[in-house]
């Protein structure tokens, strides 16, 4: 009987439920025998989590921030995992430029890293790695953007909420507008011609961000779920972290949160007149192409491999 494969799950009482689309995108993309053995990742390990984890193939990390020490308490007890490792889209968060390789020391096996920072601070450290961006963008393939009818999405961010609440409502000048609550215990503008809707899954977040007339976000997921479907899309900032260096690889501008500018730049999305710069399809493009690369590498040797959809993204 084949051993089955664990899963760290980000999902459960995340409060950012951009996790809901990074565990998603895993899940759909990766071929396994079976179920996963799920674990929660916000919980520290029981003894009974590490008997059943060390008793599977291998162990999946999802994404996110999971080789951030301080963000997931399961990874705590990592040094009690002696099974493979398959880091997928992993990030590093830092504001100060400086990584905790902590927890990343102890992978054992090649990482397959989101962004520039997360991937140049592993090498750096000789830590092996590979630059894959995120498993999301293996669920669509669209190579320009094209404009279209329907609602402004906004997924508001991190950073001074009053000023990006201004830019909703400067959307909403333009448009009606969908404000999708990334962490809507935190974030709930009550602006007139603004929708809020909490984001509950992410075949919601898709299927919202899919029939927009335009994306506005300070979400690094909601952009790239965009980008999937070539929605014009607009980022946002206002908040600046390590992970955004995918949003530079990407080539794309992080605008300031000014009501003022968005509204011109929702505009010109809209009617088409002013579309965002398209350069970002390349290199999503070359991204894909390292993921499909880098599981053969890393994946293959502990039977997991990418799905045939995906692949033909890519």
């Amino acid at each position: 009987m084949a051993r089955s494969t664990a899963l760290f799950s980000i999902t459960p009482g995340c409060i950012n439920r951009g996790n809901l689309i990074i565990e998603y995108a895993t899940r759909q993309i990766l071929d396994v025998d079976g179920p996963f053995l799920e674990i929660d990742a916000h919980k520290p390990l029981t003894p009974s989590d590490v008997d059943s984890i060390n008793a599977c193939r291998a162990i999946v990390f999802p994404g996110a921030t999971l080789l951030q020490p301080e963000d997931h308490a399961s990874m705590r007890q990592l040094d009690a995992i002696h099974v493979p490792i398959l880091a997928v889209g992993s990030a590093l968060r830092s504001m100060t430029g400086v990584a905790d390789l902590d927890v990343a020391r102890r992978l054992g096996a090649i990482a397959g890293s989101r962004d520039p920072f997360t991937h140049h601070a592993l090498t750096d450290a000789g830590i092996p790695s590979r630059l894959v961006g995120c498993p999301t963008l293996l669920l669509g393939s669209a190579d320009r953007w094209q404009p279209r009818d329907g609602p402004i999405v906004y997924s508001l961010g991190l950073g001074n909420q009053e000023a990006a609440e201004a830019c909703a409502l400067a959307c909403a000048d333009i448009g009606p507008t969908i404000a999708l609550l990334h962490a809507p215990e935190r974030q709930r503008p009550e602006r007139p011609g603004v929708t809020n809707v909490e984001l509950e899954s992410a075949e919601q977040a898709f299927a919202l961000i899919r029939n927009a007339s335009v994306g506005v976000t300070s979400r690094i997921h909601a952009y790239l779920t965009a980008l999937l479907f070539g929605v014009p899309a607009i980022f946002a900032g206002g908040w600046y972290d390590s992970r955004y260096s995918l949003l530079e690889y990407l080539g794309v501008p992080i605008e300031p949160a000014t009501p003022e500018r968005i509204r011109r730049l929702v505009a010109g999305c809209r009617d088409g007149s002013r579309l965002p710069s398209a350069a970002c399809f390349e290199r999503a493009a070359t991204l894909r192409a390292a993921q499909v690369s880098w599981m053969e590498e890393a994946g293959a040797p502990l039977g997991i491999r990418l799905k045939k959809e995906a692949i033909a993204h890519a």
